[in-house]
């Protein structure tokens, strides 16, 4: 299993949640614009309750902390609903790291 790429030692205080039992895996291709999560398999993940800001200035450093969390790496998710454009709504794991909380707890999810 990939292991993050910690990038400050603030990072070692990121939540961390074991995923739970059921739940599918992919390795992340890019992200989108909005924190799309773009599958290799051409799934597509929101994450569930951690939108990116609208402001541009906050809106840039969450999509740079979101890709460095999960670019070209292996994550497992669980999904919790799809949208109108079948995107899949989910919580996202990278290892133990829960990414929708990381995000949360750094500020750059409202």
């Amino acid at each position: 299993m990939p292991m993050l790429r910690a990038d400050s030692d603030a990072d070692a205080a990121l939540p961390r949640r074991d995923p739970p039992a059921a739940r599918r895996w992919g390795r992340v291709a890019d992200v989108m614009e909005d924190g799309v999560i773009y599958l290799e398999d051409a799934e597509r993940l929101i994450l569930a309750d951690a939108a990116l800001p609208p402001d541009p200035d906050r809106y840039v450093e969450a999509h740079t902390y979101l890709s460095s969390l999960v670019a070209d790496t292996i994550v497992f998710y669980a999904v919790r609903d799809t949208d109108d454009l079948g995107r899949l709504i989910s919580e996202v794991w990278v290892g133990d790291v829960h990414v929708n909380d990381a995000l949360r707890a750094r500020g750059h999810a409202t």
